[in-house]
């Protein structure tokens, strides 16, 4: 009886994992292939509060092999409050978007830049 028990409990969470996984929306990516300079985008972070903020980008130059086997997106931010404080600790994660299609996500940031870019 035991083992029936945890079959039905494994069948069970599996079809409960099952719905899960196709009720949440296919995320559709753009390659770095496809980027180009000065294509516009945007993001989205928290930057007051709990409620994610959209803010504009754009692509300042895609860097090939920035690391091994990754390209790094250069963009403008364009946010009024991101425009004085630049690129601020903490947005690491804010996903990217261009052309509807997601990029990738905020990951680089440089401290004394004068102005606001940052990598994707």
């Amino acid at each position: 009886m035991p083992r029936f028990l945890s079959l039905l409990f494994l069948a069970a969470a599996l079809a409960l994992l099952g719905t899960v996984a196709a009720a949440r929306p296919e995320v559709v990516t753009i390659s770095t292939s496809e980027i180009r300079p000065g294509m516009r985008g945007y993001g989205l972070t928290v930057l007051r509060g709990t409620e994610p903020e959209r803010f504009d980008v754009e692509v300042i130059d895609v860097l090939r092999r920035f690391r091994p086997d990754q390209d790094l997106i250069l963009v403008r931010v364009e946010h009024p409050l991101l425009e004085r404080a630049r690129i601020v600790g903490g947005m690491s994660g804010s996903p990217i978007y261009l052309e509807g299609k997601l990029a990738g996500a905020y990951a680089y940031g440089w401290p004394f830049g004068t102005d606001p870019v940052g990598g994707v």
